[in-house]
């Protein structure tokens, strides 16, 4: 790839050389500077002479060779340099962003979709590439298709169904304590008739006074 990168970037030297000699050579002073829009160029508004020189500059053959070039090796180290501003910024931007979205999203789950959105913004704003981007979009795709939290139970749902589970176990143990109870006095009163029946059968003896 390094050679092919070569070799398309000595082809656009060759291309804006011949694109250079066409307009000097065929083209007048008042196009030129009406195509550059050089009356614009803060240089050229303090110092008007200037245009007239740089007009010169590329009318002759042999000092625009000299002073005038465009190297394909250049233009890369430019490029790469680009590159590397950019993409150190867009690691900057999205770790600061995730920063403080994250607790945001432990907070509240649902807003987890909404903020990878966001960040997927930000990326594409940065030109992060194809496989950066795409990896987070199957991540947020996953998230998205992931079935929605239940909502917290309400606390007071929670006590009430607490008091009911309570009473229903309470219950039952009240019963077999009544149950219990009724059993007991049952045997009481079977005491009784027994203790009354044989006092009937053996009196107590009377004191004589």
């Amino acid at each position: 790839m390094r050679r092919l990168q070569s070799d398309v970037a000595r082809f656009g030297r060759d291309l804006l050389r011949l694109k250079a000699e066409v307009i000097c050579n065929f083209y007048s002073d008042e196009t030129i500077v009406a195509m550059s829009m050089a009356e614009a160029i803060p240089d050229v508004q303090k110092q008007p002479d200037l245009l007239p020189q740089a007009l010169q500059l590329i009318r002759n053959d042999v000092m625009r060779d000299f002073r005038i070039d465009i190297e394909t090796d250049s233009m890369v180290a430019l490029d790469e340099a680009a590159q590397k501003k950019s993409i150190t910024e867009m690691i900057t931007a999205c770790g600061a962003f995730l920063e403080k979205s994250m607790p945001i999203v432990q907070a509240a789950p649902e807003l987890g979709i909404p903020i990878g959105q966001t960040l997927m913004l930000v990326m594409r704003t940065f030109n992060a590439g194809r496989t950066v981007e795409g990896a987070w979009d199957d991540a947020i795709e996953k998230l998205m298709s992931k079935p929605a939290t239940p909502p917290p139970p309400d606390p007071k749902l929670q006590v009430a169904q607490i008091q009911a589970q309570t009473a229903m176990q309470v219950e039952p143990i009240k019963a077999q304590a009544e149950t219990m109870k009724a059993q007991a006095d049952v045997q009481m009163a079977g005491l009784d008739l027994q203790k009354a029946a044989i006092q009937a059968v053996n009196p107590e003896p009377r004191t004589l006074q």
